[in-house]
């Protein structure tokens, strides 16, 4: 967990941002933990337990808040989800300098 957390800190540093993806929920190991060693950067986090509009709301401020530098996804919520899916590969792809 400490190397993930060096790791995030030079990209942000450099002025990258991070989407980080866990299949674990867990405080120990999954994305509650990751949040909680992350916090001070405000990470988002997208997780099977939102509703619907709450995970379109964290999908768009990670796509239009620069200050959100770190967004932790649920790996099986995010997969589950069509308007993520369509939003992360949008951003990604943007990020990457191939405009759609």
């Amino acid at each position: 967990m400490m190397d993930m957390q060096e790791r995030i800190n030079t990209l942000v540093s450099e002025g990258h941002r991070a989407i980080i993806f866990s299949q674990f929920v867990d405080t120990n190991y999954g994305i509650l933990a990751i949040y909680q060693r992350l916090k001070y950067l405000y990470p988002l986090v997208f997780s099977g337990s939102l509703t619907l509009q709450e995970k379109d709301t964290i999908i768009r401020k990670f796509k239009s808040d620069p200050g959100r530098k770190v967004l932790i996804l649920s790996l099986r919520a995010a997969d589950r989800d069509l308007t993520c899916k369509k939003h992360l590969t949008s951003f990604i792809l943007t990020a990457g300098g191939i405009q759609l």
